[in-house]
C-alpha cells in the first residue's frame, strides 16, 4: 500500500475519533423525519454492501469490521443530512465560515490559494493541490461591498480502485475507461458554504475517503470542468435565456482558466474544460 494511501486512512482514523458515532439518528434533523428516515436507510444500506462484498471491481483498501463501521460512518457524514454540530466536532466546513477560514481547511486538506479573481461582481478564489485536484471558493457580494463564500467545488480525475469507498464521497462525477481499462471518475464535488440546512456533508472525510479509494491522475486525462465555473448564472443574468448564460458564463470560465499560473497547467495539462457544455 502507497504512503499517500496509509496517509488517507490514517486521517480517516483520525476522523472518526472525533466524531464516532454519527451514523446514529439524531432526535431532529433540519428536514424533520424524512432526514432520519433517509439516513437511517442509507446506513443499513452501506453496511448490507459490504457484508455481501459487493465489489464491482477494483479491490478493498479496508477490509472486515474496520470496513464496515467505516462504511456506515462515512454514510452519515457526507450526505445532505449531516449536522452542523457533526461538522464543528470535525472541524470542518459550516455554514456562515469566514472565507480566511474556509481557506484554513482547504490548506489543511493539502490546497493552496493559486489565483484570485473578480468577474461581474462575483469573487473566485482557485486552489491547486499537488496530487492533482483544482478547487474554487466561489463568493457572493454582500450589501457592504464584501463578499461571502458561497461555495467550494473540487475537480479532478481519479483511478477508482476502492468502488464502494468511492461512492460514499464522489458527488457529480462519472465514470469514464482510460486506455488500458482503468476506471477514471471526472466530475465535481461541492459543498455548500451558506445554509446551515442542506449540508453537504464533511469535506474533510470525503478527501479522505478520495483519497483512500483512489489515485488522483495528472495530467487529467478527461476534462472535469463541464459546465461552468461559479455560481448558476454570472451575476445580473438570472431570467435570461439558458443558451445566453452558458455562453456568458463558459467565455468567463475559458478566461479564468486561461490566466491560471503556468504550474497548474504543467501539472493538470490541457484537458480542463469540456468542449460543450453537458446536457
Amino acid at each position: 500500500m502507497s504512503a499517500d494511501r496509509e496517509q488517507a486512512l490514517a486521517k480517516l482514523r483520525q476522523l472518526r475519533a472525533l466524531a464516532p458515532t454519527p451514523a446514529a439518528p439524531p432526535a431532529s434533523t433540519p428536514f424533520g423525519r424524512t432526514g432520519i428516515e433517509r439516513r437511517t436507510w442509507d446506513a443499513e444500506e452501506a453496511a448490507r454492501l459490504v457484508d455481501e462484498h459487493f465489489v464491482p471491481f477494483g479491490t478493498e483498501v479496508l477490509t472486515g469490521t474496520e470496513r464496515r463501521e467505516t462504511m456506515v460512518w462515512l454514510s452519515g457524514v457526507t450526505e445532505w443530512w449531516t449536522t452542523q454540530d457533526e461538522l464543528r466536532a470535525l472541524d470542518d466546513l459550516t455554514a456562515g465560515l469566514p472565507l480566511q477560514e474556509v481557506l484554513r481547511i482547504c490548506s489543511e486538506e493539502g490546497f493552496t490559494v493559486i489565483g484570485d479573481r473578480e468577474v461581474m461582481g462575483d469573487r473566485h478564489i482557485f486552489l491547486l493541490s499537488e496530487d492533482g485536484l483544482f478547487a474554487e471558493v466561489f463568493l457572493n457580494p454582500g450589501p457592504a461591498g464584501d463578499h461571502t463564500p458561497w461555495s467550494l467545488t473540487v475537480y479532478g480525475n481519479l483511478a477508482v480502485e476502492d468502488f464502494l469507498l468511492f461512492a460514499r464521497c464522489h458527488d457529480e462525477m462519472r465514470l469514464e475507461t482510460a486506455p488500458g481499462g482503468r476506471r477514471v471518475a471526472t466530475g465535481r464535488m461541492r459543498w455548500n458554504l451558506c445554509y446551515a440546512s442542506g449540508s453537504s456533508g464533511s469535506f474533510r472525510a470525503a478527501m479522505a475517503a478520495l483519497r483512500a479509494s483512489c489515485q488522483t491522475v495528472t495530467p487529467w486525462e478527461f476534462a472535469p470542468i463541464r459546465g461552468w465555473l461559479g455560481g448558476d448564472s454570472p451575476r445580473g443574468m438570472a431570467g435570461h435565456p439558458s443558451d445566453e448564460i452558458a455562453r456568458v458564463a463558459r467565455a468567463n470560465t475559458r478566461d479564468a482558466l486561461d490566466d491560471l499560473p503556468r504550474q497548474v497547467h504543467d501539472l493538470l495539462g490541457p484537458r480542463l474544460m469540456a468542449a460543450r457544455p453537458a446536457s
